[in-house]
């Protein structure tokens, strides 16, 4: 006999002729155990509700009225096979993934069996509700043993929104009814899908930015306090003057010292975050140039000034005051090319954001009327799932016309008009196509022909 742990098995004997009894004698690794057939329907037939537990053999022993047994019983064989587990890998997605609301998420596993698969389902579950299947499939040929199974799920008819987070899996379960769910994958549903982390860093460098807009202020702040010529501050009766100008040039070093120490201090941070190339290493020139404000030419400066605060003009004080403008000169240098550097390299990053969101806006617009119009007459959500799309890209569209909004005014030459101008013509396209979405009518197929107009701006 073999077959699988827990089948029942019904043995019948068919005799040659009339026994008493008739018994098996059934020894396993774990017992040796007398079992006793029950009378057939006939009068040499003899049968015995056997349930598979494990392995093992045989023998069946009978017995006349007359105490005649049979001779030499022939010993069987029990194979008890276990049935396995089904198992149930999941290919696509990952554990994580983002979606906007309208959208359909693939999923595709690979399910196993040893003997035989039923049936395999999709599970939901949202914040800390129970787990409710939301699909069932039943595997119709007999006794298949694996298979990639494949899903588009929909989430808009989960109804689920911006900001939730929902969890889904996969269960297989085989012929006998053991169950197997796959890991879970963890959907972060969310209406904004473009490079959130660049978005970020790009916000992170314009803090950055202003912060280091701040220090070059100060720093310019205090170059601009003593005169051009401010050697006329040691003639004869100046004294006051002189003792004012530099009562007023140290506070204003000291500020600029303490916004660079800033602009350094925040460097590390920036630097993790930087891409290679010109991020790292403008990065790098700017941080040792910090580096040398703030720990060669301040504290000379300050070394060169505080003498001047004195009464006596003596030839100490003419000294550091010979030393002075060469190191204001630097400072006044530096600072004068950090602002312009500064301000064209985020230029250039808010350009490059504003072209790659700018073609991505452009070919996901693409896309969803495409869809649109191949799916108006098969799917019933087609424009309520139109909407959400274009939605989500307007969203997009708005960020974009913030960065080149910033970008054209960073921007004071003719480029500037250019932007200005781009930045008017998505203006007026994005609030056509927006104020359609916000007057609260039924989606219809409108939406596809104001759409396309959209995705031609």
């Amino acid at each position: 006999i073999s077959a699988l742990i827990g089948t029942k098995v019904k043995l019948t004997l068919h005799l040659n002729q009339q026994v008493e009894t008739a018994a098996m004698n059934l020894v396993s690794e774990k017992a040796t155990n007398k079992l006793d057939f029950v009378r057939g329907v006939g009068p040499k037939e003899w049968v015995l509700d056997l349930p598979l537990q494990e392995s093992g053999a045989f023998k069946i022993n009978l017995m006349t009225a007359e105490k005649l047994g049979n001779k030499s019983p022939v010993e069987y064989s029990i194979d008890a096979e276990p049935d396995l587990f089904p198992t149930v890998d999941l290919e696509q997605p990952g554990a994580e993934v983002t979606a906007r609301p309208e959208d359909f998420v693939s999923i595709v596993g690979k399910v196993k069996d040893d003997i035989g698969l039923a049936r395999w389902e999709q599970l939901f579950k949202a914040d800390k509700a129970d787990w409710i299947p939301v699909y069932t499939n039943q595997f119709h040929q007999p006794l298949i043993t694996n298979s990639v199974v494949k899903l588009d799920w929909d989430l808009l008819r989960r109804r689920v929104k911006v900001g939730d987070i929902v969890l889904t899996k996969i269960a297989v379960v085989d012929r006998k009814g053991n169950r197997t769910e796959s890991r879970p994958v963890r959907v972060k549903v969310d209406s904004a899908l473009f490079e959130v982390e660049r978005i970020g860093q790009l916000k992170d460098y314009r803090l950055w930015s202003e912060r280091l807009n701040e220090a070059v202020t100060k720093s310019l702040e205090f170059c601009d306090v003593l005169p051009n010529k401010p050697e006329a501050l040691l003639l004869p009766g100046e004294d006051a003057a002189r003792q004012t100008k530099a009562m007023v040039a140290l506070e204003k070093l000291g500020e600029a010292k303490s916004s660079w120490r800033q602009v350094v201090g925040g460097m590390p941070a920036v630097m993790r975050k930087a891409r290679p190339g010109r991020e790292t290493a403008g990065f790098g020139l700017i941080g040792r140039l910090g580096g040398r404000l703030e720990s060669d030419w301040f504290p000379r400066i300050q070394m060169h000034l505080m003498p001047l605060e004195g009464i006596v003009v003596d030839p100490r004080v003419k000294a550091h005051f010979e030393l002075l403008p060469g190191t204001l000169k630097s400072v006044h240098t530096a600072n004068n090319g950090l602002k312009d550097t500064a301000r064209i390299w985020l230029a250039a990053d808010e350009s490059a954001v504003a072209i790659d969101l700018l073609d991505y806006i452009h070919r996901a617009a693409e896309q969803m009327h495409r869809v649109a119009g191949r799916d108006k007459n098969t799917d019933d959500e087609v424009w309520a799932r139109l909407l959400r799309r274009q939605a989500s890209a307007c969203k997009e569209l708005a960020t974009a016309q913030d960065v080149l909004k910033a970008l054209a005014s960073r921007l004071d030459d003719d480029r500037g008009k250019v932007l200005h101008s781009l930045h008017d013509d998505l203006k007026k396209v994005h609030e056509t196509l927006t104020a359609k979405h916000t007057k609260g009518e039924k989606p219809d197929s409108t939406l596809l022909t104001l759409g396309l107009r959209w995705s031609k701006t």
